[in-house]
């Protein structure tokens, strides 16, 4: 069998089945079915908006944030999402006298928030149209 990557974009909502826990799932094409609780967590992302996606869902996507100072006028950003993909930004100040590592930061967490927008954007635009031929 050959390994496929799938992206789609389903209505669930949680249900108990026979004592079991999980989630009632609509799939694009109307289908029905019930997926457990844990594989369904572990494959699903939870937009609160259908068709866009929103500032809330980049920070629930990201894990962890770390912020160093690694010399005298540079910080490095570490950041961790829920699918343990990890991104490093950078910012360096022009004159040391004037470094803050928590602007450092907040410029470097910007540009990596801005980044999980455009993959979720993505991943939801594929997740809406499927692959079109």
């Amino acid at each position: 069998m050959e390994t496929y990557l799938a992206i789609i974009n389903v209505k669930a909502e949680f249900e108990e089945k026979d004592g079991q826990p999980g989630y009632h799932v609509i799939y694009p094409d109307n289908h029905e079915g019930w997926i457990p609780l844990d594989l369904f967590e572990k494959q699903a992302f939870r937009l609160r908006e259908p068709d866009r996606i929103t500032s809330d869902d980049v920070n629930r996507f990201i894990k962890n944030v770390r912020s160093e100072q690694i010399d005298e006028r540079t910080t490095l950003t570490k950041l961790t999402t829920v699918t343990d993909v990890i991104d490093y930004k950078t910012s360096t100040c022009v004159n040391p006298e004037n470094y803050s590592t928590s602007i450092g930061e907040h410029q470097n967490f910007t540009r990596l928030q801005d980044g999980i927008f455009e993959f979720l954007g993505k991943a939801l635009k594929w997740g809406l149209n499927g692959i079109l031929k």
